[in-house]
């Protein structure tokens, strides 16, 4: 394929932020789903990963040559320095006009952390820097052992000489009493329909004892090596009670076809005055 193919990756659909309801209807797309073979659905929740103690320290960098979605191969990067908060290298796939980059930074820390903000460098084959973004993680809490996805797009021109991806933490703090934001408890299942999409249907709690506002269910979808394949984030339109249970289904389209996938669910909200 050449070493930087990423111009033959899969086209996939465009990912949809939905803004005004709890239950969301399949998104439209503008080219025909891709046919999927039967496929085993394993869900997987936060509560599952056992956190490991570290401290919190910032500084390291991954670097690691862009991976395409296409060769099925994990991408070969030199061994970093160890993280404490540990960065995934981006996979990334071609969405119309642009490309799409997807990763997972994990949180091995004995703390819950907050404010996650990331820098994304595009280097050449000299190592100079053609481009960068820094950007803040969507999700607002990140609990001890879990992970949070990543997502940043570029255009094809930005790729053009691209030959690696720098992918480095600048920013993540410990939680206090001060943060307004707090992990909500989700559970859920789903299916596979006819047309490739899945179907989710998760539960969240709030188990604390105010209401939580500006609430974010986010599901995401790893392949059989850890790569994303799917990735949505459904914002509720209406704050949680204490105690309150409320049940979101919403859809989320496979951008490449594997035998097993493995769906994480999360949930995060910021405490009512």
């Amino acid at each position: 394929m050449g070493r930087w193919g990423w111009r033959r990756f899969l086209a996939i659909f465009t990912l949809v932020w939905v803004t005004s309801c709890d239950a969301i209807n399949n998104p439209t797309a503008t080219i025909p789903p891709t046919e999927y073979p039967p496929v085993t659905l394993i869900v997987r929740t936060p509560s599952q990963i056992t956190p490991s103690p570290a401290t919190l320290d910032l500084s390291p960098a991954t670097i690691t040559p862009l991976d395409t979605a296409e060769s099925g191969t994990p991408s070969r990067y030199p061994t970093p320095t160890p993280l404490s908060l540990q960065a995934q290298p981006p996979t990334c796939y071609n969405t119309f006009n642009n490309i799409l980059c997807l990763g997972m930074v994990s949180n091995p820390l004995a703390s819950d952390v907050t404010r996650l903000r990331l820098q994304i460098q595009l280097l050449d084959n000299n190592g100079a820097l053609l481009n960068q973004a820094i950007f803040s993680s969507e999700q607002r809490y990140i609990a001890s052992g879990a992970q949070v996805p990543y997502r940043i797009r570029f255009s094809a021109e930005q790729l053009q000489s691209a030959a690696g991806i720098v992918v480095q933490v600048i920013r993540a703090d410990a939680v206090d009493n001060a943060v307004p934001y707090i992990a909500l408890e989700v559970s859920g299942d789903g299916e596979v329909t006819a047309n490739g999409y899945y179907e989710v249907r998760a539960t969240i709690v709030n188990p604390h004892h105010k209401p939580v506002e500006a609430v974010r269910l986010y599901g995401v979808i790893q392949d059989d090596k850890g790569r994303i394949v799917g990735y949505r984030a459904v914002p509720l339109t209406t704050p949680l009670a204490s105690g309150e249970q409320r049940a979101v289904n919403f859809s989320i389209s496979p951008l490449l076809p594997f035998s097993t996938y493995i769906l994480s669910l999360y949930a995060d909200g910021r405490i009512s005055p």
